[in-house]
């Protein structure tokens, strides 16, 4: 291997001793309870402190890295690795990069993932009403000219929230659940180039050549089996900041300052999570950009403050005050209604195993990321070296989903990129230990055949090839297939009841967890908050009261097939009021109509 040397031996021990000392620790790590806001949910039942998991994740990931630094530090050979100081992080004013790539490769690859898209079924399947029925309710909302944030409380982003699916129906031309379905797939399939291209960029910066051959290849093969069925569309601004931040350490492009400040801002009208980590990975690069270069870091400063200039000016001021409000409430509320206690590492917890093999994962990727950076002799031409530091940084916050959720799901989405490095490093190991072996690079060509060809027959084995020549027809299908084709017949009926029903009424007032009606009806929310699963504190439960006090909806609609946690129990003031102030006018499975109690 290109660093592992017997010196380094203790630096793993001590790391191994901070990992089993963090692990006893964790349990003892937790604040005093406190619920003014008045938010049920599962930190509420258990009395946990919404910082907990947060704090605990800290330190469990620090203390080891930090134990592994100060036994590295004391136990290295300088013949092999730098002495601490901030010099370490100051890049080189070599940028040289071999003009010999793999654009024409890079091509070839992304070819290869467009027909692996291609050759997709597409099938039509079960519409989830929840998830699915946020962005499709949203962009109904949307089309009914109701503002973002004034007339709808936006939860994950006005892209997620509003535009996605609206989008769709312009991409393809039919307002369709299946259109929806294919643009999160094309979006999806945008993001695997995007971060088949960031690894394009890092081989092209390779001093061995056969490092340079073999790595892109590898990785890029690897990246298209492993994401093959995986969604990680909402991540591409992420990838696209990472690459922007990759080209800046290595050519201090303009254009780089301008794509990196424009996603700081910009992102969070995306996803605001994925904003948040934008933002959170933005200070320590502008830390990395001030050590080396104080115009460059004034250069951001300002390309930043012009953008945030922008956008106050173009948007609408009581959009961005509202904005303002709900990012707010969303960023010190939203774990404290969404949140599941994250499992403790090593225990019998519900999804520990999950949890725990994901921290490891983390702290092995920042020990490698930066024993390449201490490494006196570095393998690349250039300060690529640096990106893998700020990868590892941006797994780091990436992780924060799965502390605000701690379910499998969520866990193994927030795990993806820790895997995808960590799996990174270990071909450029095997790679660079193959480059000392002179058969290998003899025949490396015949070497390089053998792993085409067992890549081809393991994606290839499970694809129905001939979906290349029916793909119009299954395109076709998909997009222009009626609602009634995602539900079951049950579920089909009754959304033909209701949309009768609500017929003539303005607006639709629905206290239910299947956010899907507005659009199945085609009726406007009477309520900003059309997704009830992000209301949660007191004060939102009064806002939602007093909606209802001034638009005096004659009909309520509950019910539905989606079974969380019981909206009576979540939202007492708001349950206290309805059962007041409305009586059961009809029920028809699994829904309930109420109507306006006129005593």
């Amino acid at each position: 291997m290109f660093f592992f040397r017997k010196e380094i031996y203790l630096s793993i021990l001590s790391l191994v001793v901070g990992i089993i000392i963090s692990t006893f620790i964790w349990e003892h790590i937790k604040l005093d309870f406190v619920n003014d806001e008045e938010i049920v949910g599962q930190y509420s039942l258990y009395a946990h402190h919404s910082l907990n998991d947060t704090l605990r994740y800290i330190f469990f990931i620090s203390f080891p890295i930090f134990l592994f630094l100060i036994t590295f530090f004391l136990t290295k050979n300088p013949d092999y690795y730098k002495n601490f100081s901030l010099n370490i992080f100051l890049l080189d004013s070599q940028k040289g990069i071999s003009k010999k790539n793999n654009f024409k490769t890079f091509l070839l690859i992304s070819f290869l993932a467009i027909l692996i898209f291609i050759i997709n079924d597409f099938s039509i399947g079960q519409m989830d009403v929840f998830e699915a029925g946020i962005s499709l309710s949203g962009s109904t909302l949307l089309e009914n000219k109701l503002s973002p944030w004034v007339d709808v409380y936006i939860n994950t982003g006005f892209f997620y929230d509003m535009l996605l699916a609206k989008t769709s129906w312009m991409f393809t031309g039919f307002k369709s659940v299946g259109s929806y379905n294919f643009f999160k797939e094309f979006l999806n399939l945008l993001s695997i180039i995007s971060l088949i291209y960031f690894f394009y960029e890092v081989s092209k910066s390779f001093q061995d050549q056969f490092i340079k051959n073999n790595f892109f290849l590898i990785t890029s093969f690897f990246l298209i089996l492993y994401l093959d069925n995986v969604n990680i569309w909402r991540d591409l601004p992420l990838i696209i900041f990472l690459i922007s931040i990759l080209n800046f350490i290595n050519a201090k492009k303009n254009s780089s300052i301008i794509v990196i400040s424009f996603l700081s801002v910009f992102t969070f009208f995306w996803s605001l999570d994925r904003g948040f980590f934008i933002f959170f990975l933005l200070i320590p690069f502008l830390i990395f950009v001030l050590i080396n270069d104080k115009k460059e870091f004034v250069k951001f400063i300002i390309t930043i403050s012009i953008f945030c200039l922008i956008l106050t000016i173009s948007i609408d001021k009581n959009i961005l005050k509202n904005f303002l409000i709900h990012t707010q409430d969303i960023f010190f509320n939203h774990e404290k209604l969404n949140g599941i206690i994250h499992p403790s590492p090593f225990s019998d917890d519900l999804n520990s195993s999950r949890a725990t093999k994901s921290l490891i994962l983390l702290i092995l990727n920042f020990v490698i990321s930066f024993l390449l950076i201490f490494r006196k002799k570095s393998i690349f031409n250039n300060n690529t070296k640096f990106i893998f530091l700020f990868f590892s940084i941006m797994n780091f916050i990436i992780y924060k989903s799965a502390l605000s959720r701690s379910d499998g799901p969520h866990i193994k989405e927030a795990t993806y990129f820790s895997i995808i490095l960590l799996s990174v490093f270990l071909i450029l190991f095997v790679i660079s230990y193959s480059a000392s072996k002179k058969s290998l690079i003899r025949n490396q060509k015949k070497i390089k055949f053998s792993y085409i060809i067992i890549f081809l027959i393991i994606i290839f084995q499970n694809k129905n090839i001939s979906n290349i020549f029916v793909f119009p027809e299954n395109y076709k299908k998909l997009v222009s297939s009626q609602n009634h084709k995602f539900l079951d017949d049950d579920y089909n009926e009754t959304v033909k009841f209701l949309g009768e029903f609500f017929k003539n009424e303005e607006c639709l007032q629905a206290f239910t967890y299947d956010q899907a009606i507005f659009y199945l009806v085609d009726k406007k929310s009477c309520s900003k908050f059309y997704n009830v699963w992000v209301i949660g504190s007191k004060n939102n439960q009064l806002d939602y009261i007093n909606e209802l006090k001034n638009k005096r909806p004659k009909f309520l609609l509950k019910g539905g097939n989606v079974n969380f946690q019981s909206l009576s129990e979540r939202y007492p003031y708001i349950n206290k009021y309805i059962l007041k102030e409305y009586i059961l006018h009809k029920k028809i499975e699994p829904w309930s109509i109420y109507i306006k109690n006129q005593n």
